[in-house]
This record gives structure tokens, C-alpha cells and sequence, in this order.
């Protein structure tokens, strides 16, 4: 394949997100590779990640907002988009999230886009069942349907959609944030080491978008920690509309004095570099961007047993492994940890050489590309 080939990957925004930061940094690698010609449209340019995107194609991003679906400016855009790909001579259209599968999808086969890939990382549990509906008729409009996780995967095949129109490609860690030189360097420049002793931090990097991240669950978890190890101190990174509502309870507590809430992170790397023990809540998951990045910075992990987790956390070799909803489980598994040097030394070295082996961009990259091949492939057949 050439450079002719054109690939369209479309977003919702560039807000703090998952969803948006691995199709960011998957664009980015893309274009760098030089094997496909890129571009990127999204709903929104709002968000501190718009600055990851590569300069180049920062200069052609093209804006298509949305109101709400059911209106005549839905209608507008739609065209508009399918305009603009016509106008490229887009090869491949790929989106990236409810929005963009919804809207991405159908304008790329009204526009004749023989290669459509959706998206799909969340479980249906985040999802209300008119909404679950709508993305149902857009995913059966894309030519193949990309799943971060086996969970997912299977959720998609349940749903009647064949095997051979889905691909599992796993979530990939930057190389920038899985070095362990870099997070060293980060970390002495930035006056902070790891943490040792008894003053130790337990971290969860997590949006406030929606209750499936169960804040509430950590900080009873953290309650309890507390009452057993008074000198533990905690930091919640992320944003989000239910932010107010957890540090109410944060205070209802009594844990004011042990918990940060530091909003969004712009340096991961450093954060974690000073965590003792990194930890996930949530009752529902894909393949969750957090856990992959505690893990490259060599740091064990407790996390709830939901979605596509396991697939990455190997329990009692990567990190811990509770059930969603299980505050004392958790709580007795981050106590574990912290009063072990060796247990979380161990398991922090084998959590960052399984994401160097199994979730690099570099995998990630070839898996994607050689799935562009196969569908420009397949459409040329069709069209025969």
C-alpha cells in the first residue's frame, strides 16, 4: 500500500478521555509511519489533548459540531462531512466513540467510503438502551468493527455481529510513557521520588464522567486503609461533572486530610513515579488506558475484575484483582501492598515488562495497518 490511501479518523473532542487519547496517539503514529495519508475531523477541538496532535495535522483538522441528533443541523453536518470526504478521496474512514461510530459511519457510506471501521471500548452497561439502539444501526453500518478488549469482542458477537467483521486490537502505552529512564529523569527533575516507608501514596487516575469509575468505592476502601495505616495519603486525578458530589463524601468521610483531588494530569509519568500502589474502581471497563500506564511505570495494581481488565492485570503476578463493589477487599489488598516492599517490587516489574511485550504502539501500529490492508483489500474484491 501507498501513501495514496487516505484514512480519515474521526473523534468526538479532545477533552481528557481514553477513547480520545489512543486515537490520538494512534494518528500520530500512523502519520509518522508514512505508510497512509492522515487526517483528523471531530466534533469539537475543545481539550488540553488537541496539543498531542501532530502539527501536520493540526493544519487540516476539519470541525463538524453537533447539537443534538434529531435536528436539521445533524442534517448539515452529515453532508457536510460526507462532502469533505468525497472532496479528499478518503479511502478508510475510522471512528473513535458513540458520537463519531453514530455520525462517522453513516456519512462515510452515504459519501461511498467502501472501508468504514468503527470503534467499540465500553461495555453496554454504560450505555441506556435507546442509546445502546442507535449505536447498534451505526456499527451495522461500518464494514468492520474494532473491540480494545476480548470482552468487548464477545459483547459485539452476542449482539449478532460475525466474527469475521470484528478485530480485537488492545490498548498501547507510548514508548515516552512506559520508560522507566524517562519516569526516573521526570521524577528528579520535578523534586519528587518514590515514595518509601510509611508515607505512602495510593493513586487512581480516573475521569468524573459517569459513576461507572465508582469513586465513592475507593474512598470507603480509602476509609479503611486509613483506620489501619494513618500515614497513607491518596490522589484522585481527573475531571468531570461528578467530581463535587465525591469530595462531598470524601469530607462525609473524614478523609479530607488524606486525599488530593488534583483535576486533570498533564504528567502522568511524574505522578505515578511517586505512587506506592496505583488502583482502578470501576464496575464496568473496556481496556482501561489507567491501569496499562500504572503499569509501565512499574507499579503493582488493584483493580476490579470487570470488562477487559484481566486481560491485562494478571492477578497475583501483575497486581490484584477484587470484585467491583468490594471496598474491604480492595482496601485489604492495597494494605498488602504496602506493607510488602518485595511483593510490590515484584509484581512492578512484571506488570512493566508485560507492557513493554504485549502493549507497545509499536503492536499496536502493525495490527492496525495490516487490518487497513485487509479491508482495502477485501472492498477492491467486492467492487470486482
Amino acid at each position: 500500500m501507498s501513501r495514496e490511501h487516505h484514512v480519515v479518523h474521526f473523534i468526538n473532542s479532545f477533552a481528557e478521555g481514553g477513547t480520545e487519547r489512543q486515537a490520538i496517539q494512534l494518528v500520530n503514529a500512523l502519520h509518522l509511519g508514512g505508510e497512509w495519508r492522515v487526517s483528523v475531523s471531530a466534533h469539537s477541538s475543545d481539550g488540553p489533548l488537541l496539543r498531542m496532535l501532530a502539527p501536520e495535522l493540526r493544519e487540516r483538522l476539519a470541525i463538524y459540531p453537533l447539537r443534538r441528533f434529531a435536528s436539521w443541523h445533524t442534517v448539515r453536518q452529515l453532508r457536510a462531512f460526507g462532502a469533505h470526504l468525497r472532496r479528499i478521496g478518503a479511502d478508510i474512514v475510522h471512528t473513535h466513540g458513540f458520537y463519531p461510530n453514530t455520525f462517522g459511519t453513516c456519512a462515510a457510506r452515504l459519501a461511498g467510503v467502501a472501508v468504514r471501521i468503527a470503534s467499540k471500548r465500553e461495555e453496554r452497561a454504560l450505555r441506556t438502551t435507546p442509546r445502546a439502539a442507535l449505536e447498534g444501526l451505526a456499527l451495522a453500518r461500518a464494514t468492520h468493527i474494532v473491540a480494545n478488549c476480548g470482552a468487548i469482542r464477545a459483547q459485539l458477537h452476542e449482539r449478532g455481529f460475525g466474527e469475521g467483521r470484528i478485530s480485537t486490537i488492545h490498548n498501547a502505552v507510548a514508548p515516552e510513557r512506559s520508560c522507566a529512564a524517562y519516569q526516573t529523569v521526570v521524577a528528579i527533575a520535578t523534586d519528587v521520588a518514590p515514595v518509601a516507608g510509611k508515607s505512602h501514596l495510593v493513586t487512581m487516575v480516573a475521569n468524573f464522567h459517569h459513576d461507572a469509575k465508582d469513586h465513592a468505592t475507593f474512598l470507603r476502601a480509602a476509609r479503611r486503609v486509613v483506620d489501619a495505616a494513618p500515614g497513607t495519603r491518596f490522589t484522585l486525578a481527573g475531571e468531570g461533572p461528578n467530581r463535587p458530589a465525591i469530595q462531598r463524601l470524601c469530607t462525609t468521610l473524614g478523609l479530607s486530610d488524606h486525599v488530593r483531588f488534583i483535576g486533570h494530569c498533564a504528567d502522568i509519568p511524574s505522578l505515578l513515579a511517586r505512587s506506592t500502589a496505583c488502583v482502578l474502581t470501576s464496575r464496568s471497563e473496556g481496556s482501561p488506558n489507567a491501569v496499562l500506564e500504572y503499569m509501565a511505570a512499574g507499579r503493582p495494581v488493584v483493580a476490579t475484575d470487570v470488562g477487559g481488565v484481566r486481560e491485562t492485570v494478571i492477578d497475583a503476578v501483575t497486581g490484584v484483582l477484587v470484585r467491583p463493589g468490594d471496598d474491604a477487599s480492595i482496601a485489604a489488598a492495597i494494605l498488602r501492598l504496602l506493607s510488602d516492599g518485595a511483593l510490590r517490587e515484584r509484581m512492578g516489574a512484571a506488570a512493566s515488562a508485560r507492557v513493554r511485550e504485549e502493549f507497545s504502539l509499536a503492536r499496536q501500529l502493525d495490527a492496525v495497518s495490516a487490518l487497513y490492508r485487509s479491508e482495502l483489500a477485501r472492498a477492491t474484491i467486492t467492487s470486482r
